[in-house]
C-alpha cells in the first residue's frame, strides 16, 4: 500500500507539471454573480474543472516523460556532434589574414624568382630551376613598384644558390629564396681514349650537353686554345677535358734560335739569339745574345719569340 501511494503521489506532481491547471479544480463562490466560466477578477474564461476533463493514465505520463528524457539525450548528442564538426573544421582552416587583399602574393615572388635565374642564362641551351617553397605564414606588404632581383652572391650563379627579392617603396621588405640551378650548355668532350704524353687534336673531340653547374671551374670550353697540348696521363671517352690533366706544350727547345724583343716607351729592340733552354710559353728562360755574345734573362712569348720584360 505504502509503495503505491508513492506512485500515485508522484503521478499527480507529474500531471500538474505537465498539465498545468488540473491540479486544483476552479470553482467559484456560492452567491456569486460571476457568470460560470469567468474569472471574477479578469473577466477571463476560467480553466476547465478537472471533474471535467479526462485524467491522463499513469501509463502516459510514464511514457511522456520517457520521450522527454530522449529528446534531451538525442539533442545532446546532435549538438556534441556539431560542436567537434565546427571545431574540427576551424582547425583545418587556415585564419584569413585581415590584410590578406594588401598582401603580396608569395606564388608570383616565386614566378619571378625563376624568370629572373632563366633571363640570367638565356645563353645556355637548357635551365632547369627548383626553388623553396617560401614560408606561406609569411605576409609581406603588397609593393607599390616591382620586386627586384639580384643574386645573393653574384659569383654563386648555378648550383645551390640565394636569389635576393627586395621591395623599395614606403613599407620596404627583403626575403631570400634558395634554389637549385642547373644549366646545361655543350662542352667538348672526348671521343676516343688518350694515353699519357698524346697531343690533343681537334679531331679527339666532340661536344655533349652537359650541366655546368656540376663541372670544375678549369673546364676547357674553347678546345682551340689546348689544341697541340699534351696529355699528362691516360683519359677515358666521354671525358670533358680540363687544364689540370694538360701540359702546356713547350714552343722552344735548348739551342734553338730565337727572337729576342727590348722594348720600353721610348725603344723597340730586336735581335737574334740562340736558347739556352726550352720551355713552354711563360717560362722564364736565358737566351746568348748572337751580336754581343751576352746572356740575357727572357720569357718565352710564343714559338721562336721571346721578350727581356715578361
Amino acid at each position: 500500500m505504502l509503495k503505491l501511494s508513492i506512485v500515485t503521489t508522484a503521478a499527480i506532481l507529474c500531471v500538474s507539471m505537465l498539465y498545468p491547471g488540473s491540479a486544483v479544480a476552479q470553482t467559484t463562490q456560492p452567491g456569486s454573480t460571476v457568470p460560470p466560466g469567468l474569472n471574477e477578477h479578469s473577466g477571463k474564461p476560467q480553466d476547465q474543472p478537472i471533474a471535467d476533463r479526462a485524467a491522463p493514465s499513469l501509463q502516459q505520463v510514464l511514457k511522456t516523460l520517457n520521450h522527454q528524457k530522449d529528446n534531451k539525450k538525442t539533442n545532446g548528442v546532435r549538438n556534441t556532434h556539431e560542436n567537434a564538426a565546427a571545431l574540427d573544421q576551424s582547425r583545418r582552416t587556415p585564419p584569413l589574414h585581415s590584410g590578406s587583399k594588401e598582401s603580396h602574393s608569395l606564388e608570383l615572388l616565386s614566378i619571378g624568382a625563376e624568370e629572373y635565374v632563366r633571363m640570367e642564362h638565356n645563353g645556355a641551351q637548357r635551365v632547369v630551376v627548383s626553388l623553396t617553397p617560401i614560408d606561406r605564414r609569411l605576409r609581406l606588404k603588397r609593393c607599390e613598384e616591382n620586386p627586384a632581383y639580384t643574386w645573393t652572391s653574384a659569383a654563386k650563379r648555378m648550383g645551390n644558390t640565394t636569389i635576393t627579392v627586395r621591395c623599395d617603396d614606403s613599407a620596404p621588405w627583403k626575403i631570400l629564396i634558395r634554389a637549385h640551378v642547373s644549366v646545361y650548355d655543350y662542352i667538348p668532350v672526348l671521343s676516343v681514349p688518350v694515353s699519357k704524353g698524346d697531343l690533343l687534336s681537334a679531331d679527339m673531340v666532340t661536344p655533349q650537353l652537359l650541366d655546368v653547374s656540376s663541372l670544375r671551374n678549369e673546364t676547357i670550353r674553347d678546345i682551340e686554345k689546348v689544341v697541340g697540348y699534351r696529355f699528362k696521363r691516360r683519359l677515358a671517352a666521354g671525358r670533358e677535358i680540363s687544364s689540370s690533366v694538360l701540359a702546356t706544350p713547350k714552343v722552344i727547345a735548348k739551342g734553338d734560335l730565337v727572337q729576342i724583343n727590348a722594348s720600353n716607351r721610348l725603344l723597340d729592340i730586336q735581335m737574334k739569339g740562340t736558347a739556352l733552354a726550352g720551355g713552354e710559353v711563360g717560362r722564364k728562360i736565358n737566351v746568348r745574345s748572337n751580336s754581343s755574345g751576352r746572356v740575357i734573362q727572357t720569357w718565352i712569348k710564343g714559338p721562336g719569340q721571346v721578350m727581356v720584360s715578361p
